[in-house]
């Protein structure tokens, strides 16, 4: 309410130094120059969910998948892993979901995709491939 008053105080008084075009102008130039400050602010920190993919082989039993899903759980900004097999080839996947949090500086905590290597390793389970599933 008041700030609306003082837009309208503040436009009289540019009426009376700049003529109606020159106004129209530099009240167009403000909103655009408002809306673009506007659009490039944001507010941190910010959350952006991640979904990767690790295909491995050599699984043997279900043991060895629910440990693996387990240990990736348990890594610092996993929010969801979980495993599928296929018996007959010994080949499995693993699917997880990692949120990183942006906090607007240069700062970064980035999850550590060698954890999850090594977590498949401990099963003595074999990697074969990494991907980011879109």
């Amino acid at each position: 309410e008041n700030i609306c008053l003082l837009v309208f105080h503040f436009s009289v008084i540019l009426l009376k130094f700049f003529s109606m075009k020159q106004f129209l102008f530099l009240m167009l130039l403000l909103t655009f120059v408002s809306f673009c400050a506007k659009s490039q602010t944001q507010t941190y920190p910010q959350k952006q969910s991640h979904t990767y993919t690790y295909t491995f082989e050599n699984v043997v039993s279900q043991t060895q998948l629910d440990n693996l899903a387990e240990k990736i759980m348990n890594m610092k900004n996993v929010t969801d892993a979980k495993t599928i097999c296929k018996w007959e080839s010994g080949k499995g996947q693993v699917i997880f979901m990692v949120d990183e949090i942006i906090t607007g500086t240069e700062e970064r905590d980035d999850f550590d995709m060698t954890m999850v290597k090594q977590a498949i390793i401990e099963q003595q389970l074999s990697p074969i491939d990494f991907k980011v599933k879109e």
